[in-house]
């Protein structure tokens, strides 16, 4: 019986990946990092503050963002690009 061997530790992680969900697409990351960019030009005359904050948050968004990423979707196929398409017009 196949389920009684013991598999290689890589073939199981590979196997487990394949059962998450694919990831769908950044347009939200790239949606909420061009609000926030707006929000730190819009109101850093009034609170230069802001940027540090926007930074340390930025930091934190990040860390965060990464470790749902990893554990909670199946890694996306690489596919080669030469920039970020549209947002590059955006920003």
């Amino acid at each position: 019986d196949d389920d009684d061997v013991d598999k290689p530790p890589l073939q199981e992680a590979i196997e487990t990946q394949h059962g998450l969900p694919d990831w769908e697409s950044t347009m939200d990351d790239f949606t909420d990092k061009l609000i926030e960019i707006g929000y730190v030009m819009l109101f850093g005359a009034a609170f230069p503050l802001l940027a540090l904050i926007a930074l340390i948050f930025n930091i934190i968004d990040l860390r965060a963002h990464a470790k749902t990423v990893l554990s909670n979707y199946r890694r996306p196929e690489y596919s080669s690009a030469a920039d970020i398409g549209t947002w590059k017009t955006i920003m």
